[in-house]
Parts: structure tokens; sequence; C-alpha cells
């Protein structure tokens, strides 16, 4: 594969932005309450979890992005797809991590 192909480029491109907004939602916000006081994202580890792997998933978008012109990575194709999976993986563990997280 010497170059990606358009839609599989699209789609790598649409990560980017979505894995970084949320993100920056998450971190930038935080909610004051009578009962608990203030929650930020990092007292609560789901949140910290969530936060951390959207951007690895986005540097590792970027990252494949950037490398795909590359004929040498054409025999890896293989570890594209494991990549793929794990990252999708992570994100759905992230979002259920964040789904149940509780105050310490």
């Amino acid at each position: 594969m010497a170059a990606m192909k358009l839609p599989e480029l699209a789609l790598r491109l649409c990560v980017i932005p979505l894995a970084v907004a949320s993100l920056w939602e998450m971190a930038s916000n935080s909610q004051a309450d009578d009962t608990y006081g203030e929650v930020k994202f990092s007292n609560i580890s789901g949140f910290t979890y969530l936060v951390g792997i959207n951007a690895v998933t986005a540097a590792y978008a970027l990252a494949s992005i950037l490398l795909s012109p590359f004929k040498s990575f054409a025999q890896y194709d293989w570890l594209i797809l494991v990549l793929d999976q794990a990252s999708a993986y992570l994100l759905v563990t992230s979002a259920s991590a964040a789904g149940t997280a509780r105050r310490p």
C-alpha cells in the first residue's frame, strides 16, 4: 500500500478532530455542586482514562496518516489492522469506564 485510499484517509482525518474535541471537552469541563463541591475530570479515574485514550487515538491517527506515503510500511498492513482494532477497543473501554465512573 503505497498511499492510503481516499476513504481510509478520510476516516483517519475524521478521527483526529473528533478525538481532540472529546479530549478538550473532558479536560476543560468542571462542575460545582453543593453535595460534591467542584468536580473535574482528574478527580475521576474513568474520565482520566477517557482523556488519555483520546490523546493516544488522535496521535495514532496522525502518525498513520503521516507514515502512509512510505512504501516500506506497506508490508506491515497487518500491524495497522491490529493497531486500528486495539484503538477501537480502547475507545470502547474508555467510554464504558467514563459511563460507570464514580467519584472516590
